[in-house]
């Protein structure tokens, strides 16, 4: 329970900053190199890629690089190297890319890890994180406003 509020956070806090601002992903294999790029930096503890990509809000909460390289240092300490991805997909969202993945890892032997990221056009890490799968709500479909 607490290895997994700590990934959530972690993730939470490191995923939430810009990317490398560049135009918008034209293809799905763009898209694609998006998700895979922010997720990449992490698992390779681009402590500068991430810091300088990072909003103010996000540096507040981490308030120094060495804060944010303990933070990715605890991730991967709980978690392990990522073994393999299950799946991996891009859709759009109110305008944004939407990335998905799901991976194994070594320390995760009973569940897998989803990557879930929102990215602007402009780069911009709207939403994003990474938590177990079976911690993950199924989406219910919303009402239709016009049934009765």
């Amino acid at each position: 329970m607490r290895r997994t509020a700590l990934l959530a956070a972690v993730a939470a806090v490191i995923l939430a900053a810009p990317v490398a601002a560049q135009s918008a992903p034209v293809t799905r294999d763009d898209s694609l190199a998006v998700g895979r790029k922010i997720v990449t930096w992490v698992y390779e503890s681009a402590t500068d890629s991430i810091w300088n990509r990072m909003g103010p809000q996000l540096r507040q909460a981490l308030q120094t690089r060495d804060g944010l390289q303990n933070q990715l240092d605890q991730m991967m300490i709980q978690l392990g190297n990522e073994t393999g991805v299950v799946s991996e997909s891009v859709a759009a969202k109110d305008g944004n890319l939407l990335y998905t993945r799901e991976a194994n890892f070594e320390m995760m032997t009973n569940d897998t890890g989803v990557w879930r990221l929102e990215v602007a056009p402009d780069g911009t890490i709207v939403t994003g994180g990474l938590q177990p799968k079976s911690r993950i709500q199924p989406q219910q479909a919303k009402p239709d406003s016009a049934a009765k």
